[in-house]
């Protein structure tokens, strides 16, 4: 049971990616804590998309489903990316009781069913919907209960967790069957907490064997419950060694006085417990140290996300630079495409003038940039590491910097050096240079109209809806905007819904503007102008021929029509 089951990869979001050398035994632990904290058995359905490169797609979403003896249905993992709804038509279709994902997943979810009604769900089932692999935010969690109450969904079945690789998966659980924990902090009077802010959502608490432990990083000493510190755990689940990397091993054999010769690891990330609750607050190594206080980076970007229509939600990554008289604080804002209310001066000082307010900080820069340049994680996780990286050795592209001081900000402080407002423009952006005005909800049905540019009306809409742009060059490059591929799957999912049939996720990587694309429809089609078609208003898109290589795969129940789950 010792012996190396799985060499798995850190997410990289606050160092480089480190191969934790997971045994069997940690496996079978990893196992009986997720049956224990989620209430799984034979009886247990499992619906899962996440992909198996990840951990909680390996052992949550797969190989949990082997030890309990359940059902398990595997869907592609760009599932959630084409089509959100589609996850939890599975879940309703194949009478799901497990499925989870990452917080962005519930985000997506929620805009698809705001976006249009969708169709007939019964998720009554769905008895543990787990949150995990990245910040979970209250507002998403509380969100997600509404938009899906009518579907039956309830706020008992979401289920927080926290875990990390080098724990094989689980750490800590809410209480199945129970509303997650949510505490309200405002401030730091009198509280132990540090300098905290908003909802924090509980990730629960150790199920078995596992020890959970609050400790001050710098003293090795166990701290009271309610105050922050670094998150310590010890149990048989957790692993002894990096791969090839005996220096960073020594933090997963860390000891605590108190508790003799008990391994623990030092997970870095910020923590405290209250009642038994496990509340994270952030990372160690992410912490923004001002003027003697404390501060969290998520909070800075959570507030400065909310801050104007123009910012991407969830596109930002806060970090300090050093500095010899005073600390520097740097924030890097990723923009939505092609926002007309988008003044990159309105929303640079907003956003100064709000964090001042709220957290009394003075921003040493703000630098706004493409929404794909704020580097992240497989899971999602802000990697503020490249960002700053990136930020300091000046290889981010600039379309607004402001350095500071701007007029609103108060006199500085004795000892304080405050330069004067900078501001960097960049030349108009590509997706911004003149070409085709296209308004939302054009769908011509005239006589008269022909198929294809009845097809070129629908899909530059879908181009324009999903990239926020108002005007489009219907010859320009998909990629050449700065675009990505989580992006290209959703304008393919999109053109799915809108006109019917299947296109290949490979889609716009062929055809990579509008007018090509349009082209690669009318040819897959093949009788896009048949009275037929014209008739259903519907376009039936035929997958291009796949090429002739041969994979084993083991295969299980899976939706109608999807590409196999390749697992060797």
């Amino acid at each position: 049971m010792e012996c190396s089951a799985v060499l798995q990869y850190t997410s990289g979001s606050t160092s480089n990616p480190r191969g934790v050398v997971v045994t069997h035994a940690n496996v079978m632990a990893n196992f009986r804590n997720c049956a224990e904290g989620m209430g799984l058995d034979e009886r247990s359905v499992f619906v899962s998309w996440l992909p198996v490169f990840h951990d909680m797609g390996l052992f949550g979403g797969l190989l949990e489903g082997f030890y309990c003896g359940g059902h398990t249905v595997l869907m592609p993992r760009n599932t959630i990316l084409r089509n959100p709804l589609s996850w939890l038509r599975a879940i309703s279709k194949y009478r799901g009781t497990l499925s989870g994902a990452p917080n962005f997943a519930c985000e997506a979810c929620v805009a698809a069913v705001n976006r249009r009604k969708p169709p007939e769900l019964d998720l009554c089932c769905w008895l543990t919907a787990f949150n995990g692999a990245e910040p979970i935010r209250a507002r998403t969690l509380e969100k997600f209960a509404a938009s899906f109450a009518p579907f039956g969904f309830r706020s008992e079945f979401l289920y927080p967790t926290y875990g990390l690789a080098e724990v094989t998966l689980f750490v800590t659980g809410s209480r199945s069957g129970c509303t997650p924990v949510v505490r309200r902090f405002e401030g730091i009077e009198g509280s132990r907490l540090d300098r905290l802010e908003g909802d924090l959502v509980s990730s629960g608490r150790p199920v078995c064997d596992t020890v959970v432990r609050i400790v001050d990083p710098e003293k090795r000493k166990p701290l009271p419950e309610g105050s922050v510190g670094e998150v310590w755990v010890s149990g048989p689940h957790v692993a002894r060694h990096y791969w090839n990397n005996s220096a960073a091993s020594e933090s997963l054999q860390a000891v605590l006085e108190a508790e003799g010769d008990r391994p623990f690891l030092r997970t870095g990330d910020l923590g405290f417990l209250d009642n038994g609750e496990l509340f994270i607050t952030g990372r160690v190594s992410d912490v923004i140290n001002w003027r003697e206080q404390n501060l969290y980076p998520q909070d800075l970007e959570n507030r400065a996300c909310n801050a104007h229509a123009g910012i991407e939600p969830g596109c930002a990554a806060a970090f300090s630079i050093s500095d010899e008289v005073v600390p520097r604080v740097v924030m890097v804002l990723g923009l939505r495409k092609g926002r007309e209310a988008g003044d990159p001066l309105e929303i640079s000082e907003t956003v100064k003038r709000i964090l001042w307010t709220a957290f009394d900080v003075t921003l040493h820069a703000l630098v706004l940039v493409p929404r794909s340049e704020v580097a992240r994680t497989s899971s999602g996780k802000i990697r503020r590491r490249s960002v700053r990286a990136a930020y300091t050795g000046k290889q981010l592209t600039v379309l607004h910097e402001s350095i500071r001081q701007s007029s609103w900000m108060p006199d500085p402080k004795p000892g304080d050096r405050l330069g004067a407002l900078s501001v960097k423009k960049s030349e108009t952006p590509r997706n911004q240079r003149p070409g085709v005005v296209v308004k939302p909800g054009v769908t011509p049905q005239d006589p008269g109209v022909s198929e294809n540019e009845r097809l070129t009306s629908i899909v530059s809409a879908i181009w324009t809806d999903v990239l926020n742009l108002t005007h489009v060059d219907r010859t320009a490059n998909f990629f050449d905007s700065g675009c990505h591929s989580l992006l290209a799957l959703k304008v393919v999912g999109r053109i799915e819904s809108d006109l019917g049939g299947r296109l290949p996720a490979r889609t716009l990587y062929q055809a990579s503007s509008i007018d090509a694309l349009v082209s690669l429809i009318v040819e897959q089609t093949g009788d896009a102008g048949s009275d037929s078609s014209k008739r259903s208003g519907r376009v039936e898109c035929r997958p291009l021929r796949r090429g002739g290589r041969k994979r084993r795969c083991i295969l299980f129940r899976r939706e109608s029509g999807a590409m196999p789950h390749l697992i060797g």
